[in-house]
């Protein structure tokens, strides 16, 4: 199934972002405690935003914490299920019965480190640009666990000037951020309100 977000700002409210150093920052929702900068764009008048259902599992050898930026050593796109990380650059199918349906695994095999960071990341295309696969989420795991990630369609949305993409936050977000659940929904239009300081759902 496909997704797309179309997000408008008027010319005078987006000359005053841009003065700002203002970036549209978008969360994929986790019902982890941090969040990860799923994408950061500059602000223009016009944003198309488009992804998929298809995902990729990553591990890199660092610890993250707040602020970190994820770097995906290794990647590999997968569908529901269970997945070994045997060795950096590894992972290999596990047995997968019946999995639940937007439910990821992933079982740290890996002994010769004492933690590994795992996560989940979704290709994202800007514009009808080339798709971008970018961390959505993260989390250390140690050797001989096993994380399970249950991906949701709801996208979160909020401007700032500090955050990058990819980079780890807490979920302690903007109060001016716009949450839009895209189950029922596949296409979403939102404009930015300058009395609230963020988007709102256009129309309303």
């Amino acid at each position: 199934m496909s997704f797309q977000l179309n997000l408008a700002i008027n010319p005078a409210d987006l000359q005053t972002l841009i003065d700002e150093g203002q970036q549209i920052v978008l969360v994929k929702s986790t019902l982890l405690q941090t969040s990860l900068a799923w994408l950061c764009l500059p602000p223009s008048s016009n944003n198309c935003i488009q992804w998929d259902e298809n995902y990729y599992i990553y591990a890199q050898m660092e610890r993250v914490e707040i602020g970190t930026q994820i770097r995906m050593d290794y990647q590999s796109a997968v569908v529901p299920g269970l997945h070994n990380f045997r060795s950096f650059g590894s992972f290999f199918p596990g047995p997968n019965n019946n999995p639940q349906p937007n439910s990821y695994s992933i079982a740290n095999q890996y002994i010769q480190q004492p933690y590994i960071t795992v996560g989940l990341a979704q290709p994202v295309r800007l514009n009808g640009s080339l798709a971008m696969v970018n961390p959505m989420l993260a989390y250390v795991v140690f050797p001989n666990n096993t994380i399970t990630f249950r991906t949701v369609n709801q996208v979160t949305i909020f401007v700032s000037n500090t955050i990058t993409t990819s980079q780890l936050i807490s979920n302690e977000i903007s109060a001016n951020a716009l949450s839009i659940d895209f189950t029922t929904a596949p296409e979403t239009n939102i404009v930015y309100d300058p009395v609230k300081g963020g988007f709102v759902l256009a129309g309303l």
